[in-house]
This record gives C-alpha cells, structure tokens and sequence, in this order.
C-alpha cells in the first residue's frame, strides 16, 4: 500500500489558492507466475516454485514436448509455494512446457487459472 501526496490548485473567485490532497491507493500484486522450473532426472521429477503462495482448485498438471506430445504427470507433493510433479519418459537434454491450471494467488479474489512454462530435461 502507498500513500499519495501532492498538491491542486483550487480556484476561489478570481484568486487561486493551494491546498493539499492525500490518499491511499493498492498496486495489483504480481501476476503468479513460476519462480522456479527444475527437474530432477534421477527421480523423474519437475519441481514446480511458485512467485508467491496459491491456492488450489482440481490443480490438473500437463507435460508437451516441442511437438505437442503430452506426457503423463502425476502429483506427488503439494505445497502453497511449491508441486513436484513426477513424469515418466522424458529425455535428458530436450526442452518441455508444463501448465499447472486450478491455480491463483493464495488469499486473493482472482479466478482460478493457468500458468506455463518450460523446463529442459
């Protein structure tokens, strides 16, 4: 929260006078976003960070490859800040997206959305 301060110019008759205006306005949060994407080959797992804790609604996690092929992903963990989310059959070096959908900012009104991003095996 901020406050704002400055100053107007109101007019009186012919003559103007100064006077001062405040108030207080929000900024928006940051949009939720994925701090981090990391995958962990030996377990066959995309460790999911979240830019801010979420709250979750039938959460649904997809895996694509560069050519549009899904791949099967389970949740093993769930967390407010974090998902690790197992997926089989990924190869080491090649570049994925993930989407984590039914999810929004903790504590926020927002509608429960979508948030993508991608991660090399």
């Amino acid at each position: 929260m901020f406050t704002l301060e400055g100053r107007t110019l109101i007019m009186s008759g012919a003559s103007g006078k100064y006077g001062t205006v405040s108030g207080t306005f929000r900024t928006p949060p940051d949009r939720l976003h994925f701090k981090e994407l990391d995958y962990d080959r030996r377990d066959k797992e995309v460790e999911i960070d979240f830019s801010q804790p979420v709250q979750y609604k039938n959460v649904k996690v997809t895996v694509k490859d560069a050519a549009g092929k899904s791949y099967t992903a389970k949740i093993t963990e769930k967390s407010s800040r974090e998902l690790e989310v197992y997926v089989k059959g990924l190869k080491a070096g090649k570049t994925y997206t993930v989407t984590v959908s039914g999810v929004r900012g903790k504590g926020t009104t927002d509608k429960y959305g979508t948030v993508s991003g991608s991660f090399t095996a």
